[in-house]
């Protein structure tokens, strides 16, 4: 009998437990496109960050922690990127463990691309996104 109630337990606490590590994602994202003229877009992408985290930059040290990439697919096809990606207002502190200046956002981060569609067809931007926390 103990081991069915330590077995329901289990059963019970497991999926609860998963649950909450899924809502405990340290960066939520949101994102829009904002119209520019008929042929130019804004991507927007905002990264809500939790409290006690931060999620680095594009343009960190090349000997710290990994930046922050953003893949394109469709570009030169279906639309063509203008200019690059630009970021919200960033943090410099130095590491310790890299021993090297490393910048990246608190709290929150906007990243925001320009395109210029070349397929009237268009109907949806698929960009990839790699970022370290």
């Amino acid at each position: 009998m103990i081991r069915f109630f330590a077995f329901l337990f289990f059963l019970t606490v497991m999926p609860l437990q998963v649950i909450a590590q899924n809502e405990d994602e340290p960066v939520v994202w949101e994102q829009q496109i904002n119209k520019i003229s008929d042929t130019e877009y804004e991507l927007v992408m905002q990264a809500k960050i939790l409290d006690g985290w931060h999620m680095y930059s594009q343009f960190t040290s090349e000997f710290g922690s990994l930046p922050s990439e953003f893949t394109y697919n469709g570009n030169g096809t279906i639309y063509e990127l203008i200019d690059g990606t630009i970021e919200s207002e960033t943090i410099k502190e130095y590491s310790e463990i890299f021993e090297v200046e490393e910048t990246y956002f608190k709290d929150e981060a906007t990243f925001t691309q320009r395109i210029k569609i070349l397929d009237p067809e268009i109907n949806q931007i698929d960009v990839d996104l790699f970022f370290q926390v």
